[in-house]
């Protein structure tokens, strides 16, 4: 049962993202007569299909607090793809991806028509590019999302947040939220550690396959209550790691 539930939703969610994808490509049309209305019908598509998919991935969410509605940076941890999912259901932000998503087949062009800034963090020459586009997608009125520790982790802990991304926070002033990320499995079920945080050198395919056979999960985002300021960018990378960790629950094994 639990192989046909995963071929079911992969099924499921291959057909959505299909759909939201022209559609949010039609949008570009309604760009050419009125930039504002073709931007906020694109976010409302890219909400509605993060909201589906975790529907269809079996995800249920809990939300506490709520994203600031001025355009800023918003930082969390990372545990995992499905956070990209559950941020997005509660609004929309321009993501930071590691550049190796950029050639993921499928995934990879969605991710590079729909804006996403790609970085290669072995490359110190790549971070003043990311930093412009950063600045730029901040000063069109957006908001943008990183995740400063560089990589997903099973959620014993927050891992230090690495200082280089917030030096736009520094140049513009604009705002720095934070959001907090968790995961939970039901009782006699795989641990969230395991199937949903995606970590160490799980595959994507591999890991994806046992997510969806699972009946559900549980996923929690906390949003920050307040901005963040701070005057360079090693105190907000400081300031930010100690305020998710405040807020942080450990994803334990037994889920």
């Amino acid at each position: 049962m639990s192989h046909l539930r995963a071929v079911v939703r992969l099924l499921g969610m291959t057909g959505l993202t299909g759909a939201c994808f022209f559609a949010w490509a039609l949008t570009r049309l309604l760009n050419l007569f009125s930039p504002g209305a073709g931007r906020w019908t694109q976010e409302r598509i890219t909400v509605a299909w993060a909201s589906s998919m975790l529907h269809h991935m079996g995800g249920r969410i809990q939300v506490h607090g709520e994203p600031a509605r001025i355009p800023h940076m918003l930082v969390s941890n990372h545990l995992s793809y499905v956070d990209i999912l559950v941020l997005l259901s509660q609004g929309c932000w321009t993501i930071v991806a590691k550049a190796e998503i950029a050639r993921w087949p499928l995934m990879g062009a969605i991710a590079r028509s729909v804006g996403t800034v790609f970085i290669d963090r072995s490359k110190r020459s790549n971070l003043a590019r990311v930093n412009r586009e950063i600045a730029g997608i901040l000063g069109s009125g957006r908001s943008i999302l990183v995740f400063p520790e560089g990589t997903s982790s099973g959620g014993a802990a927050v891992l230090p947040f690495k200082p280089a991304l917030f030096e736009v926070a520094v140049d513009t002033a604009c705002p720095v939220n934070i959001a907090v990320l968790g995961y939970r499995t039901g009782p006699g079920l795989p641990p969230a550690q395991e199937v949903v945080c995606w970590w160490r050198d799980m595959t994507f395919p591999d890991h994806l396959y046992r997510l969806l056979r699972l009946p559900g999960f549980q996923a929690t985002v906390s949003f920050g209550a307040s901005s963040i300021s701070e005057p360079d960018r090693k105190s907000y990378a400081r300031r930010a790691h100690a305020a998710v960790s405040e807020l942080f629950v450990p994803v334990f094994p037994q889920g």
